[in-house]
């Protein structure tokens, strides 16, 4: 498949340099890595915000704290301790 891409002058310069570096063969690996790279990002996201709403929904079944009430009680168990 043949795809056309347009890049900025700066990231032309950039692909040139990786090439050049001897890191990349030519664009198309300059390419490919990159798309891996926001393959794997993506993914990431992805599961990060699924993360975010099973946890979401568990407060919501489940109820949560607050820091001042976490905070409040870490300082009573601190105070029981020292006396």
């Amino acid at each position: 498949m043949i795809i056309d891409v347009s890049l900025t002058q700066e990231l032309e310069s950039f692909v040139q340099n990786c090439v050049n570096s001897g890191r990349f063969h030519d664009l198309s690996e300059v390419i490919h890595s990159a798309l891996r790279l926001l393959r794997t990002q993506e993914n990431r996201r992805n599961q990060f915000t699924a993360l975010l709403d099973t946890i979401q929904q568990d407060t919501q079944r489940e109820g949560f704290y607050t820091l001042d009430e976490i905070l409040s009680e870490m300082d009573e168990v601190i105070a029981q301790t020292v006396q």
